[in-house]
């Protein structure tokens, strides 16, 4: 497979997007958040997150008392699935965001939340960006759907195309849900990463949880900076390989000219595992 693909654009510079680590500059209490992080995760996640989190998470040996070196990490998985992190400021543009994972380089920031964000962290960061994703690069089914992701990103031929793609990035890789033989598990790395969402995603009665539909989550928007109203639910991890068949030719079965279904809304064709109460959202609402 070819890792090392060439942006069209010449308006970017992806290269110029990524910045040093600079992992010296990490505080001790940056170091002490990391360790509160992978011991409190490491207890909420057990019997939520899908088997394959927890394999890749023992392969990568990350270490739990200091912050992440990105060269160590990136020379394990190199080695196992050809990815490796680089380093980049905050948000990169989309087409940016495209061309690394297209060549196997995960973009990440470097900034660590602070103590008060332990449950729930708005803006990805480090811990977010690693923990939640790293494992399961480890694992090749996902190594290759997340790549697959930005050659379709890059190929996409307008902007309806690549909101279509973000839609199914987010309610995969960020919030996806899985089934499993002793119920429901998480292997979104949003999940993967919170307390918070980990057991509102699979406990609490506010969210619609619907058997995953392609066509359906191209025409629903997402939640970036707070829980998802609906989480969809996929067989297991081969159903992502289908979804990339063809350079994800499954955005064509979406027509584009189709209105979006509104957060929280419930549509005819929804295959329903719980219908959300959407309390949660409600509230959130009415403060």
């Amino acid at each position: 497979m070819n890792h090392n693909v060439q942006l069209e654009s010449d308006l970017l510079a992806p290269d110029e997007w990524i910045i040093d680590q600079n992992w010296s500059s990490y505080t001790l209490r940056d170091h002490a958040t990391w360790t509160q992080l992978y011991d409190r995760m490491g207890v909420v996640l057990k019997n939520r997150i899908c088997d394959e989190f927890f394999t890749g998470l023992d392969e990568l040996g990350l270490a739990s008392n200091e912050v992440v070196r990105f060269d160590s990490l990136s020379s394990k998985l190199k080695k196992a699935t050809g990815w490796e992190y680089i380093a980049v400021s905050g948000y990169i543009p989309t087409e940016v965001f495209f061309h690394h994972l297209a060549n196997r380089r995960f973009p990440s920031s470097r900034f660590m939340r602070d103590i008060e964000g332990l449950s729930y962290q708005e803006l990805p960061d480090i811990f977010h960006d690693v923990y939640g994703h790293a494992p399961l690069l480890m694992h090749p089914v996902i190594a290759d759907f997340i790549q697959a992701f930005g050659l379709a990103g890059i190929a996409a031929k307008s902007e309806a195309e690549r909101t279509m793609l973000a839609r199914l990035y987010w309610f995969t890789v960020e919030v996806g849900l899985v089934a499993h033989a002793n119920g429901t598990r998480a292997y979104g790395a949003a999940i993967a990463s919170s307390e918070k969402e980990t057991l509102f995603a699979l406990y609490d009665k506010s969210p619609n949880i619907l058997k995953f539909d392609h066509v359906r989550i191209m025409r629903t928007p997402y939640s970036m900076y707070d829980l998802q109203e609906t989480y969809f639910v996929i067989n297991n991890m081969q159903d992502l390989l289908d979804l990339a068949r063809d350079g994800f030719a499954c955005v064509k079965d979406c027509d584009p000219g189709l209105p979006d279904i509104e957060r929280g809304e419930l549509i005819a064709t929804d295959q329903v595992l719980q219908r959300g109460t959407g309390v949660y959202h409600q509230t959130l609402l009415q403060a």
